[in-house]
């Protein structure tokens, strides 16, 4: 099987994988059916509007104040 790419692209690359992709129409099917699924939904926020507004509202008049606990534990994650 030739691959039909320049030999510059091809000198560069350690392994060359070759998917072949064989017709199987229930499997295609399925496929799709579940790719389109999420379209077809009707989707609703997971939030009411007015609710979420007052949150924010909210949030930005709050100044949290880290403790040394919370800074170490934050540091031990990145360590």
């Amino acid at each position: 099987m030739q691959i039909d790419l320049p030999p510059t692209i091809i000198n560069r690359l350690d392994l060359i994988f070759v998917l072949i992709d064989e017709p199987n129409p229930q499997q295609d099917e399925a496929i799709v059916d579940e790719l389109l699924k999420g379209l077809k939904e009707e989707k609703k926020a997971p939030l009411d509007k007015d609710i979420l507004r007052k949150y924010i509202i909210y949030a930005k008049k709050i100044e949290p104040q880290w403790t040394t606990a919370a800074l170490d534990i934050v540091k031990d994650f990145y360590i």
